[in-house]
């Protein structure tokens, strides 16, 4: 279940689901008022509802042609303004980004071509479409079993909650626009990039949310990534590759997976660990070079990638660091983006252990207690 933990009213830390029926209205046009539904006079769809990241309807106007459900399907022959809906127009808007059933049309431009905004998918829609081939998931999240399944299982059981999470994503990216903070609890698929997936990633959430900030949302031109997942972030890293309006810190164990030498091109401030690194070192360069980063350039917001596969005894992440040092390794950076008044996004990554569950809740808890999210630090 992938939740969002985002400031209310209310003095107390709440976690609100991010999922169907957020709380909060979400918004991705400029003029920040309510996104606009397929105009074709021929749509079935049942009426508006509210859900994330778009309109509540399995067809999408042109300002929405990137937010997109698999019940859309367009095709040739089909009138600019037509629209067929499947039976599956009565489920929920399921907020994947992408077109996984998604056929041009070859007789008219498509919708999007219409919208003054451009693309946040670039090339990402190739890889989406591999996604009705269930070996093609099987092999990017390393679950063999899944070669085996029918597509329509792989989807509903593996891919949709994966969509929830990346929707998670953008939706806490916007939030923290608005409010100073918002952390996923989900997300975080750093190894997954617009062409490729890999490492359990399907989805470029990472990369997704910060080209949704940049087109979407006023005032965003600069992004800061700090990853402090064990593994290096190479996803994002090949995304933003030539893009200088976002600067990474990663910092990781350089002897595991995936050692993605042609990605580390990309990183402004590489900060490379050793096998079984513990607390005190680790924090002592977590600090010192969240705060070289932000010194180094001012962002209009960090993208924090708090993986907590650097838990020792984690059996991918080879680090050893206790369940307080990744307490305080949140603290740290948080305190670090309150000070300088740049909102945060949180997403949490990697982590495989059972345990890592009940460390990710005491550090939220730890962060509200301290001032660093909930409604003080909204208003500071």
């Amino acid at each position: 279940m992938n939740c969002l933990a985002v400031p209310h009213k209310a003095p107390q830390l709440s976690l609100s689901r991010s999922v169907q029926q957020p709380r909060f209205p979400v918004t991705v046009n400029d003029k920040d008022t309510p996104l606009r539904l397929c105009p074709s006079p021929h749509c079935t769809a049942l009426p508006p509802r509210p859900l994330l990241p778009g309109p509540a309807h399995p067809c999408v106007s042109a300002i929405t042609a990137h937010v997109i459900t698999s019940s859309v399907t367009w095709q040739p022959g089909d009138r600019k303004e037509e629209c067929r809906t499947t039976r599956s127009s009565t489920r929920p808007f399921l907020p994947h980004v992408g077109p996984l059933s998604i056929q041009p049309n070859t007789t008219s431009r498509s919708l999007a071509s219409r919208s003054s905004t451009p693309s946040i998918l670039g090339n990402g829609g190739r890889l989406l479409d591999f996604f009705r081939w269930s070996y093609v998931v099987a092999t990017i999240t390393e679950i063999p079993p899944l070669f085996l399944l029918p597509n329509f299982l792989v989807q509903r059981k593996v891919l949709k909650p994966l969509r929830f999470q990346t929707g998670g994503t953008i939706m806490a990216g916007k939030l923290a626009m608005e409010r100073g903070w918002a952390i996923n609890v989900g997300g975080g698929f750093h190894h997954c990039s617009g062409d490729r997936g890999g490492g359990f990633c399907a989805y470029a959430d990472i990369t997704l949310a910060i080209k949704f900030l940049f087109e979407r949302v006023e005032g965003v031109s600069k992004a800061t990534i700090i990853d402090l997942d064990a593994h290096q972030g190479n996803g994002h890293e090949r995304d933003f590759m030539e893009d200088k309006r976002v600067y990474i810190m990663d910092v990781y164990n350089r002897h595991i997976y995936p050692g993605d030498h042609s990605a580390k091109r990309a990183i402004r401030r590489k900060v490379e660990l050793d096998w079984g690194t513990e607390d005190k070192e680790y924090l002592n360069k977590v600090e010192t070079h969240v705060r070289g980063a932000l010194n180094e350039e001012r962002p209009d917001i960090i993208v924090y990638n708090a993986g907590t596969d650097i838990l020792d005894g984690d059996p991918l992440g080879g680090l050893s660091i206790s369940p307080q040092g990744i307490v305080k390794r949140d603290e740290i950076v948080f305190a670090v983006a309150r000070s300088q008044r740049i909102p945060i996004l949180m997403v949490t990554s990697g982590g495989y252990q059972k345990r890592t569950a009940r460390i990710i809740a005491d550090s939220i808890l730890n962060l509200h207690s301290l001032g660093l999210i909930g409604q003080s630090a909204a208003e500071t």
